[in-house]
């Protein structure tokens, strides 16, 4: 910011976003000048994201994690100097359940968010019926959406692999992570590289079997090089330190108690 001796700005909302931007703001005044203020009705800051300590134990209000493919919440804990304190989910728990007609249902092994990497376990779930899964595959012959326009992430989803998967597989996923309506949730502002990938690939079964067709070869080739691999599939796919899912040690509410 230029010639920001006397300038003032006002954040209406002190939740992650507002208290984010005002941060922003500050660290970009030169030499200090300029300032801040955060307005917000509630008694406290940081809107819905709240962890609560209760008995020795760490009760999350809203959001329990954030997602390591985009790259924002790395990078603001970093600035806060939180990046020693991100937990990663546990290996041997890594594991995901759907309810569906009153029974557990693991996760087909291999789905990410909203594509399959893996056929077999997709083709014997009992998630999903004989013709969920067959218009799940129909998506591999799917032409790509000509254009850069936005949708939503349901509008996506339905159109590449179809109602059913949608319903059982993606909407838990994603709505849990977002905690929002998919109907709503903009595709381009939460998970743009799945349009990247149906862009440059056509299809998003095409574009999984590549990524982990070159995760494997690099994999062998670290192997080589180094007479075992460094990291694990997950840990390469998500990025060079952390799992899909991470939060930080204490809870979501130190990021806003730090900001």
């Amino acid at each position: 910011m230029e010639d920001s001796k006397d300038l003032r700005i006002a954040v209406v909302g002190g939740g992650i976003s507002g208290l984010s931007a005002a941060l922003y703001c500050q660290e970009h005044f030169p030499d200090g000048h300029g300032s801040v203020s955060v307005f917000e009705k509630r008694e406290r800051l940081g809107g819905v994201l709240n962890t609560e300590l209760r008995d020795g134990f760490e009760i999350e209000q809203s959001a329990d994690n954030f997602i390591t493919t985009v790259p924002y919440g790395l990078d603001l804990c970093r600035r806060l100097g939180l990046e020693s304190d991100i937990v990663t989910t546990t290996p041997r728990n890594r594991q995901t359940f759907i309810l569906w007609k009153d029974r557990l249902h693991k996760l087909p092994d291999g789905f990410m968010m909203m594509a399959p990497s893996k056929w077999w376990p997709m083709a014997v779930t009992r998630l999903l019926s004989p013709f969920g899964k067959l218009r799940a595959a129909m998506e591999y012959f799917i032409p790509a959406k000509k254009g850069d326009e936005d949708e939503s992430m349901e509008s996506f989803a339905v159109r590449r692999l179809g109602r059913e998967v949608f319903d059982r597989l993606i909407e838990p996923l994603v709505s849990g992570v977002y905690a929002a309506d998919m109907t709503r949730l903009s595709l381009l502002a939460t998970l743009p590289r799945f349009r990247e990938m149906e862009k440059k690939h056509g299809s998003l079964i095409r574009a999984m079997r590549k990524n982990c067709a070159e995760m494997k070869k690099k994999a062998r080739q670290e192997k080589k090089k180094n007479g075992t691999a460094s990291q694990n599939a997950d840990t390469r796919q998500s990025g060079p330190r952390y799992n899909l899912f991470v939060t930080v040690k204490g809870g979501l509410g130190r990021i806003t108690s730090e900001i």
